[in-house]
């Protein structure tokens, strides 16, 4: 792997992890898979960080797949096929995890770039972003969960679109279908994603996390079985000593003056 291809760093309860191959592409070969998933998991451990800010170096979000070094292998099939699951290690590891992801996106997002989009939780993108599945010009089928995430959130007939037809998506229409949250001009990306992870690092979130859970584990439930795990984690967290708190805090700014008074 190249020296420094994934940078990691840690700001309190922020972490930020950048993919570091700007003369690539950003994009993806065995070394930065498996040090992206390492890295993923050394944070998923971390107790002390609760938000991760997914980006990148240089001109290009992620190019995807490092297809130079597929071709280069002595079988590209296994390749390949080595690469998507040790990507896949990491970004199973995300998805499970109590950590928030966040996607800073200063650039084009293809094939498995689009993927990690995907896999964030929020996403915040230049005005220069461009997003493509990229898979179908050299006849290949969707990784990184591109394929099952896709449909999802932009519905089976856009996710047509964009994969077998081949569309790129501006910045603004990847807002408007729900890939993007946020659309900023370029030279406002770091600001604006600074500021987002200071005002979840500065808010009460310790069941950001959970919460996170059960949005990735409702596809897996029925409804009715949702419910059940709706009810009993609200009633572990109500348990807690800082939900409590804060319970009690805003049940105090809401009491009527003269009961706040009487306290």
């Amino acid at each position: 792997m190249d020296a420094g291809a994934v940078l990691l760093r840690r700001e309190g309860p922020v972490a930020w992890l950048m993919l570091n191959r700007p003369n690539e592409g950003n994009s993806i070969d065995l070394g930065v898979a498996s040090a992206f998933a390492d890295a993923a998991r050394e944070l998923d451990e971390d107790p002390t960080i609760r938000i991760l800010m997914i980006g990148s170096t240089g001109k290009l979000f992620c190019g995807g797949g490092d297809v130079a070094a597929v071709a280069a292998a002595e079988d590209p099939a296994g390749y390949i096929g080595e690469l998507a699951r040790e990507f896949h290690r990491g970004l199973h590891i995300l998805a499970q995890s109590h950590l928030i992801t966040v996607g800073v996106v200063q650039g084009t997002a293809a094939g498995g770039g689009l993927g990690l989009v995907l896999n964030c939780d929020y996403v915040i993108a230049s005005s220069k972003a461009r997003f493509l599945s990229a898979y179908s010009g050299i006849g290949l089928t969707p990784d990184s969960g591109v394929s099952y995430l896709l449909p999802r959130v932009i519905g089976p007939r856009r996710a047509v679109e964009l994969t077998v037809a081949g569309r790129v998506l501006d910045a603004e229409t990847a807002r408007e279908w729900g890939i993007v949250n946020e659309v900023c001009e370029p030279e406002e990306l770091d600001s604006a994603a600074a500021a987002f992870a200071a005002r979840l690092a500065g808010s009460p979130g310790q069941s950001f996390g959970e919460t996170k859970r059960m949005l990735v584990s409702s596809y897996a439930h029925s409804y009715i079985d949702h419910l059940d795990i709706e009810a009993d984690n609200i009633e572990r967290f109500a348990a807690r000593t800082d939900s409590r708190e804060l319970i009690d805090a805003f049940a105090a700014q809401r009491a009527p003056s003269g009961q706040r008074a009487a306290k």
